[in-house]
């Protein structure tokens, strides 16, 4: 067995990750079209929102830190969880003659810990400024945790994306490639005990 076959069994057993030994760059790559401009376009509202604002005559602050003031406040759970919307329709869809979806209980559990923690975090930081209330979360650790949040979400859903391309175009290819290996290790054996 080669280093490379080794290393490829090694990362099926990964929770999360196990689902890259067999995705291709096609898979990579298309999941990069689909990702990337949905991030690009549905966080307009901050980058650009900061840049018509920057177009004020008002701002006393950078582009940066006007994208900061749209954020701090803990919006960043909110794209999380919008993010992670079509994950569970990838889990649970039926591809016909693919295996099913790598590491789906990972994807499922991690999910759920985004969502809860995004929703918690979101509440607790508008009950502050609904109800007045001592505050006892600070906006530098609300904008942290939900930016380390949003950044988990976007990973998750990237993968997602791979999986997803590999399940319905790679994975009969690869289906092919192990039963033509097979047939190939067959005739192999097979050859040599006529030998004997």
């Amino acid at each position: 067995m080669s280093a490379v076959t080794s290393a490829r069994n090694g990362l099926r057993h990964l929770p999360l990750f196990g689902g890259l030994a067999d995705a291709r760059r096609k898979d990579h790559y298309d999941a990069m079209l689909e990702v990337l401009p949905a991030l690009f376009l549905s966080t307009a509202p901050i980058w650009f929102g900061a840049f018509i604002l920057l177009s004020s005559k008002k701002v006393s602050t950078d582009w940066l830190g006007l994208m900061y003031q749209n954020v701090q406040s803990g919006e960043f759970c909110l794209y999380a969880t919008a993010t992670l919307g079509p994950l569970y329709y990838f889990i649970f869809k039926d591809y016909k003659a693919a295996p099913k979806f790598p590491s789906g209980r990972s994807f499922m559990i991690i999910a759920s810990l985004i969502l809860l923690l995004s929703g918690g975090l979101f509440a607790a930081q508008r009950s502050e400024d609904m109800f007045g209330g001592q505050r006892f979360l600070d906006h530098h650790f609300i904008f942290t945790v939900s930016w380390v949040n949003y950044v988990v979400a976007v990973i998750v859903v990237y993968l997602a994306h791979v999986y997803r391309n590999f399940l319905e175009s790679g994975a009969a290819t690869r289906t092919s490639r192990d039963t033509q290996d097979f047939v190939n290790n067959f005739l192999a054996r097979r050859k040599e005990k006529r030998k004997e």
